[in-house]
């Protein structure tokens, strides 16, 4: 079994249940599976999420997890301190 560190910041919080806001936790998974799979299976709607950084890379909805990956989830309303990001929402 596959494992990654994953973090969800700001508003998103509110939707993971309370042993997972606002901490780093472990996913355990079999295969690879899609980030935006991971992430729904959360129960966090794909809509909510705006950038999202596995291993210091803007990556989008359709990167396959992998063993180690360490996973930063972030809504619209802040924006990470990265060179190039991959805005995943269309700007209003």
């Amino acid at each position: 079994m596959s494992q990654a560190v994953i973090e969800l910041k700001a508003e998103l919080n509110d939707l993971l249940p309370p042993s997972k806001r606002r901490v780093c936790f472990t996913y355990s998974f079999q295969d690879h599976p899609a980030i935006k799979d991971t992430i729904e299976s959360f129960g966090v709607p794909h809509p909510e999420v705006n950038i999202i950084v596995v291993n210091g890379e803007s990556v989008d909805f359709s990167y396959l997890l992998q063993d180690h990956d360490c996973a930063t989830i972030y809504p619209a309303s802040i924006l990470p301190n990265l060179e190039i990001l991959l805005p995943l929402q269309p700007f209003y």
